[in-house]
């Protein structure tokens, strides 16, 4: 799946942002005393079971973090209606059931 958009990526369920720091593997850098490189902004989430990363400019960082919060925010509400919804659901089929035992007495 090519994601072109960031607009795109940051609409995509869940996700979250990570910094990290990484080695280039030259023998003679600075990283290879330990002094890694970065700090590189990485927006992760998974699609389709497979996980995706994406780079950010630090610029963008919070914006995306945002997204993701606001996503995840999203999905929870939508989880607790979804469970409202069912748990109506079986007190209606348990009201159905005490009507129609009285009704075949």
């Amino acid at each position: 799946m090519k994601i072109k958009s960031g607009e795109e990526y940051t609409k995509m369920v869940g996700g979250s942002v990570q910094r990290q720091f990484k080695k280039c593997g030259k023998s003679n850098c600075k990283c290879a005393r330990g002094e890694l490189h970065g700090a590189y902004y990485y927006h992760f989430v998974r699609v389709g079971g497979k996980l995706i990363r994406r780079y950010f400019k630090a610029s963008e960082v919070e914006q995306t973090r945002q997204a993701c919060l606001s996503r995840r925010t999203k999905q929870k509400a939508e989880q607790i209606n979804s469970n409202k919804a069912w748990q109506q659901l079986r007190e209606i089929r348990e009201s159905l059931r005490s009507v129609t035992d009285l009704y075949n007495r």
